[in-house]
């Protein structure tokens, strides 16, 4: 499933895509219950069904949950892909990422359901940020969508669609700038690269082909980073 739509911005008309897949159904309804956790009791202002844990500590453990339950997602569906396709890639070369507190004061916020032309736009127009894509999700709601961000300098995520972004989890790739612009060329502007699958498997189709564009910790401007890219 392709974007469909162009590097304009402010960028228009798409949708980050719900993954819909007979695997989705597969992850544990076990692991679902403990995403669910993480809502909140209104009279007491504090997670129900963990009463001995302090805020910070439940907040950890949902995000961890959470993480764990994106990458079940991730591993379901590259088992039901006959050829590299982008769950493959993500079990290969995807990450955790953590999001920027307060990300929207260094970005104005691009339109709603535009991610892929959000980070695109911000990532040809900023040389500290670089364009990520893969699944993201609130531990709240256990729904991973497909989705597109921004890294910084740091490994940081800074996300130019989605507000409360430091409430959600994102698990994927981020991608080397020259390598996005190429394969803009090869879309003719069509902003998303692992939801692509035409453009996936005509010019990165493999680990070999795909690893070329894939932005390592080593490559990311700041030396030492804390970035969790491998």
């Amino acid at each position: 499933m392709s974007s469909g739509h162009g590097v304009d911005f402010p960028p228009n008309n798409t949708t980050p895509g719900l993954v819909q897949s007979s695997a989705f159904s597969k992850i544990s309804k076990e692991m679902a219950a403990v995403l669910a956790r993480r809502r909140f009791d209104i009279a007491g202002e504090r997670p129900f069904l963990f009463d001995k844990l302090n805020l910070e500590d439940t907040c950890m453990i949902a995000h961890q949950n959470a993480f764990e339950y994106l990458k079940d997602h991730v591993d379901a569906l590259a088992a039901g892909e006959q050829v590299f396709g982008p769950n493959q890639a993500l079990q290969k070369f995807g990450s955790q990422f953590h999001p920027k507190i307060d990300a929207s004061s260094r970005l104005p916020r691009g339109r709603a359901k535009s991610c892929y032309a959000n980070a695109t736009a911000y990532a040809l127009t900023h040389n500290d940020l670089f364009y990520s894509e893969g699944y993201a999700l609130d531990p709240a709601l256990p729904l991973p969508f497909q989705h597109a961000w921004l890294v910084d300098e740091m490994g940081d995520v800074v996300d130019p669609t989605w507000k409360d972004a430091e409430q959600h989890v994102y698990f994927g790739i981020a991608f080397k700038p020259d390598f996005l612009i190429e394969m803009l060329k090869h879309s003719e502007n069509e902003c998303g690269l692992l939801v692509n699958r035409r453009l996936m498997r005509e010019h990165f189709g493999s680990p070999d082909l795909l690893s070329a564009g894939v932005l390592s910790k080593s490559e990311l401007p700041i030396a030492g980073s804390s970035c969790l890219l491998s």
